[in-house]
């Protein structure tokens, strides 16, 4: 069958077409559709030429699987809870309506993902159908369980029974956000990371991996380019690396080294500057100038505390996660290594001072 999709409230008149299989209609006010109010639709046993779809307003799509919904128990239900006659299929049209909508998106996210992806969208497409096709019939069943007040009335009304019945409903609309949950996770396929569940999940994972491992050798590359003293042959390296003028003056220039570090993902280049520049302040760095027996007690008071440190972090990596419990304790060791880090940097200067106030040899 062939369903084209009617985007005008009046149905297109028949002009020369083939044999009409099916009219469905969604109802004066039509029904949303990913980006499109349709009204209905209809199904030929031959596709429509594309001039005639385009004359009529009609938007070609899929054809989806439907499962059987027990129009009797629907019936039931709602002559169980209310005294307005019910609907004859109903309860049909509402799941098939559903159902037609995630056929529409899943047929629009084939056509932005990887062939590969396809399989597992119509497998959630399928799951979808006839998991709610399960639901609405469950629904209707529990609708049996129980009148309501208002038709039983009064007098020995089941409470128990009215009891179970909340409590069974309780369980279906759980199951029934998690069937439409489904559709979420439908948009993200092919959008996010490897799927356990891909058939080519290893193929991809060793695609990913040889990928990072180029990145890295490339980065450590590039780091011990720009540490070079010869700036010019440092230069020259990253010219052999594919680096253009452009992003080497970038990786020279500390106010573009933020940007150029969360571009290429290596942090690394951020620890290369001074205290003093944007890449320090942003990472927390700091230098003070103190005199050298309060730089040497720090050292020692700081490097005493390490090994408490130390063993915290061994404590929060030894399951290889950090938990809840754990996330106040790494933070703190975290700004601890930065204190130290920043202690160290203090002990540096105060040796490059002595260092530059030293007589020459041979001088007096």
């Amino acid at each position: 069958m062939y369903r084209y999709y009617i985007t005008t409230p009046e149905m297109p008149a028949e002009l020369e077409l083939p044999t009409l299989a099916l009219t469905e209609s969604y109802g004066k006010n039509g029904a949303s559709f990913k980006g499109h109010t349709f009204y209905g639709y209809r199904e030929f046993t031959e596709a429509l030429p594309d001039d005639t779809v385009a004359a009529l307003g009609l938007v070609a799509g899929p054809s989806p699987v439907y499962h059987s919904i027990d129009e009797g128990s629907a019936r039931t239900a709602h002559n169980m809870m209310s005294f307005s006659d019910y609907p004859e299929g109903q309860k049909t049209w509402e799941y098939r309506l559903n159902v037609d909508k995630a056929s529409f998106l899943a047929a629009s996210l084939k056509e932005k993902t990887d062939p590969l992806y396809h399989e597992k969208i119509d497998r959630l497409l399928a799951s979808f159908s006839k998991r709610l096709a399960e639901n609405f019939n469950v629904n209707s069943r529990i609708g049996c369980m129980c009148p309501s007040l208002m038709i039983s009335g009064g007098s020995n009304f089941p409470v128990q029974k009215k009891r179970k019945q909340v409590a069974a409903l309780e369980k279906n609309e759980k199951e029934y956000r998690e069937i439409m949950g489904l559709l979420e996770k439908m948009r993200s396929v092919g959008t996010g990371g490897i799927s356990s569940d891909d058939p080519n999940a290893l193929e991809k994972l060793k695609e990913r991996v040889e990928k990072l491992k180029k990145h890295q050798e490339l980065m450590k590359a590039a780091n011990a380019a720009i540490r070079l003293k010869n700036t010019e042959e440092g230069d020259r390296r990253l010219a052999e690396l594919s680096f253009t003028p452009k992003e080497i003056e970038m990786l020279r220039t500390p106010e573009d080294a933020v940007l150029y570090s969360e571009r290429y993902g290596c942090q690394s280049l951020l620890l290369q500057y001074c205290a003093d520049c944007p890449v320090g302040k942003m990472t927390g760095k700091a230098a003070t100038e103190r005199p050298l027996p309060f730089a040497t007690l720090r050292v020692r008071r700081m490097l005493k505390e390490a090994i408490k440190v130390a063993d915290t972090l061994e404590e929060i990596a030894y399951d290889g996660v950090i938990d809840e419990t754990e996330r106040e304790d790494f933070a703190k060791a975290l700004d601890f290594l930065r204190e130290l880090e920043n202690t160290i940097t203090d002990m540096l200067l105060v040796g490059g001072a002595i260092k530059e106030a030293a007589p020459s040899p041979g001088k007096g």
